[in-house]
């Protein structure tokens, strides 16, 4: 092996101290050099005995075993690894390596890639090409996606499919509903895949049932102190969550469905099972689920419900707090027994703190100053920082806009804050 500025044992590397394993960094500097040198034929240098010198020290760096510069490409960024690609077979075989986009992926989730990000199987089956794509999806956006045209041919046997309501976590495949409020899931990017029935109508014979679905996503990512699911508690997990719970609510019927994922060759099969229904007055317009609780509209008395679904018993009054706020567009509980209702503003109470006090409806203690367009049917909040981050479309302005929420213990109305991201020049649409 060639000689190097510092020792390097690709059998102790695992037990490394942190100085020794700054190394590393500094070799993953050199190899940032080898991608200039390599790409710009421009380069050069001041004196001609430094070039010579720093030429020796990228060759022996290639000539590293390969489970050596693995370990060295997993500290350099995304980008640089597709440069360093095109630098010799060696370093191309390197940058394809599993390990060296599992170690990206691991670095940039909460750093720079925001909770929920999800793949669409566990991250077990992933290929090195499946996280290599994904994590360069991301970063490149809109920008790396190819424009194409795909027509979709309905299933005839299901008549009058509708949706979709909204994407179960992995992106690739969607909820959709039929007309007497059976809910089926299909995967959009297969032209030719089936429906699936994922839940039976409970009223099968009725032509007309409205339907409304909402996943635990924040449930799925190890944010909530007080979830009560446990398969969020790995990183592997959250990525691809091996169980997740959806609210479903037909007519004035509420269902809570614990959903399974089960891979079959390159295909997901999703199975259900009934955790709880409960029948209340119920105006179906949106829901939101998160660990014990689900949120709904009211149809007569016009406010927001919140209710713990473990604790309805059969066959008696469903009791809950109550939020004052008719006709809700959008709803999303957040942990710390808070909720953000959309209705033309956007509202955010701390019911937990007040539903002791008495039976009175809650007031929200926040209140955005403009007016929000309807936001997304399956919007979800990001996750950084501790904070979560939604994006709706102000009114007034037309402007794209944040609205950031403090995860912490401080009151309602210091833990909230807009962000203007963009302003549009297009004429407002007719919503």
């Amino acid at each position: 092996m060639p000689a190097l500025p510092f020792d390097v044992d690709a059998h102790r590397f695992l037990i490394m101290s942190t100085i020794q394993k700054f190394g590393y960094s500094c070799c993953a500097a050199l190899l940032a050099l080898l991608v200039f040198y390599k790409s710009g034929p421009w380069l050069k240098w001041p004196k001609q005995g430094k070039s010579r010198r720093i030429e020796r020290q990228i060759l022996r760096l290639s000539q590293l075993p390969p489970e050596i510069l693995v370990e060295i490409v997993k500290h350099i960024e995304w980008n640089d690894v597709l440069s360093v690609r095109r630098c010799c077979r060696t370093l191309h075989s390197v940058s394809k390596d599993r390990e060296v986009w599992l170690s990206l992926l691991r670095r940039y989730c909460d750093t720079v890639i925001p909770r929920p990000f999800f793949l669409s199987k566990p991250v077990e089956l992933c290929s090195g090409d499946d996280l290599e794509a994904r994590v360069v999806q991301w970063w490149t956006g809109w920008g790396g996606l190819q424009s194409t045209v795909q027509t979709f041919t309905a299933d005839d046997s299901i008549p009058d499919i509708w949706g979709p309501l909204c994407p179960l976590p992995g992106d690739r495949y969607f909820l959709y509903k039929t007309k007497d409020g059976s809910i089926y899931y299909c995967n959009p990017g297969q032209p030719d895949s089936p429906m699936h029935l994922l839940l039976p109508s409970p009223y099968p014979k009725d032509p007309c049932v409205s339907v409304c679905v909402a996943i635990d996503v924040i449930g799925t990512q190890n944010i909530d102190p007080a979830s009560s699911l446990p398969s969020a508690s790995s990183f592997e997990h959250r990525l691809f969550p091996p169980v997740f719970r959806l609210a479903a609510i037909r007519r004035s019927t509420v269902e809570i469905w614990e959903i399974r994922p089960e891979v079959q060759g390159e295909t997901i099969v999703y199975s259900a099972r009934l955790l709880k229904s409960f029948v209340d007055n119920i105006r179906t317009t949106c829901c939101s689920l998160l660990g014990d609780h689900v949120a709904y509209g009211l149809r007569s008395l016009g406010r927001t419900k919140i209710v713990d679904w473990t604790a309805v018993a059969d066959e008696r009054p469903v009791v809950g707090a109550q939020i004052a706020l008719s006709s809700p567009l959008y709803i999303l509980l957040l942990p710390r027994g808070r909720i953000l209702v959309h209705s033309s503003y956007i509202h955010i109470a701390d019911w937990n703190a007040c539903r002791q006090l008495d039976s009175s409806p809650i007031r929200p203690q926040w209140k955005s100053t403009d007016e929000f367009r309807r936001l997304h049917p399956y919007s979800h909040p990001f996750y950084i920082d501790n904070s979560f981050r939604l994006l709706g479309c102000s009114r007034a302005g037309r402007a794209l806009t944040g609205v950031i929420i403090k995860d912490s213990d401080v009151s309602v109305s210091d833990s909230v804050a807009i962000a203007k991201l963009a302003e549009s020049t297009c004429p407002a649409p007719l919503l």
